[in-house]
């Protein structure tokens, strides 16, 4: 299964049309002196169905077709994403807007581990909240991921107010819209723990990792780190990884400490994003003191103080009561995620059950 889709990538060589030279547009991270300007040009009759729903091999020609590399939504460390538009003519995708991952060069094995991981795992997930992949290039030197393009940016973006602004989307003003983004990658998390075959532990779940479409529905990516669950493992306190990944204030303790990843691990990562939705205080707290969101909040939690620390940008007019208990029962799922031994955690089920109650609370007219 890890090598299936190289398999599936025809090089030059392999291709029995002719090559044409096109103009290239280099980027940052790729050496000119390596890459060939020489690239297959594939006649549309030989292009095969894009589809959502079967994610395909892609030519470095066609992937130049939907972008210039010339807008830039943003870079990690595995690599930079650039936006796009597909320039098929005869499927019903043409014109769909993509976001194209280009992997960088440096610490190859690392680019070849996350470009298999990602490409493997997500070509076989189906869920309304979780990126969808669109396909891959894995053409001579080219390791890029292309997805379809979420407008509205990731959710770390809405609640620092990042890039100048969105200060009024709803997620910043909006209870509700807050909560709703939440319960849906918290959906898209059970679907992993539960649902997905085979199974997979997210291991990098954040807030930047949680995009947001036209119509503000989550979607939750960043698959790069993402394993395959093992089976039995869980029964044991996890499987054992050589390197523990994750964003900075999201990692698991318990996992960071111990090398063993489980579900419980993905739990812990979403109680922080919980309470960065509750508080739209970042992860990492850098001022007078250096510390956690975790440290500084859930003390206010467990006192009943949640108004305290809550976000002020969402109104609690007009049934603050009402929300001011829906609220205080995703903290309390919150804190149920971050014990610091996984066994003691929360279930994505029971999460998800939470999180839909709470909504229901704030949409509650009685």
């Amino acid at each position: 299964m890890a090598r299936r889709h190289f398999n599936q990538v025809l090089q030059p060589s392999q291709i029995g049309v002719p090559t044409a030279t096109i103009a290239m547009a280099p980027w940052p991270g790729f050496s000119s002196g390596s890459l060939q300007t020489q690239l297959v040009v594939v006649p549309q009759s030989q292009v095969s169905s894009i589809s959502f729903d079967n994610p395909r091999a892609l030519t470095w020609s066609e992937i130049a077709a939907a972008t210039s590399f010339a807008v830039e939504l943003g870079r990690g460390n595995s690599g930079r994403v650039y936006k796009g538009r597909l320039q098929f003519q005869f499927h019903f995708h043409h014109g769909t807007e993509v976001a194209v991952k280009v992997l960088e060069q440096h610490r190859r094995q690392g680019v070849e581990d996350a470009f298999m991981a990602e490409s493997n795992i997500l070509s076989g997930l189906r869920h309304d909240h979780i990126v969808r992949l669109v396909g891959w290039c894995a053409e001579q030197e080219y390791r890029m991921l292309v997805y379809e393009h979420m407008g509205k940016g990731t959710l770390r973006d809405h609640l620092q107010h990042l890039g100048g602004g969105p200060s009024s989307s709803p997620v910043t003003t909006s209870w509700e819209t807050r909560v709703e983004v939440l319960l849906g990658v918290a959906r898209a998390i059970h679907y992993l723990h539960g649902g997905a075959d085979p199974l997979v532990i997210h291991r990098n779940v954040s807030s930047s990792n949680i995009l947001l479409d036209v119509n503000w529905t989550p979607r939750l990516s960043g698959f790069g780190s993402a394993v395959f669950q093992a089976a039995g493992v869980e029964e044991h306190g996890g499987q054992l990884v050589e390197e523990v990944v994750g964003t900075p204030g999201y990692i698991d303790p318990e996992y960071s400490g111990t090398h063993r990843v489980s579900t419980a691990s993905d739990v812990y990562s979403f109680g922080v994003v919980m309470l960065e939705a509750l508080t739209g205080r970042p992860p990492d707290i850098y001022g007078v003191t250096l510390g956690l969101l975790v440290d500084s909040v859930l003390p206010s939690v467990h006192d009943g103080m949640l108004r305290d620390v809550l976000d002020g940008h969402p109104a609690l007019q007009p049934t603050r009561r009402r929300l001011l208990d829906a609220l205080d029962l995703v903290a309390h799922t919150a804190s149920h995620c971050l014990c610091p031994r996984g066994q003691h955690r929360l279930a994505m089920f029971d999460v998800v059950a939470n999180l839909q109650r709470a909504l229901e609370m704030i949409r509650s007219k009685d």
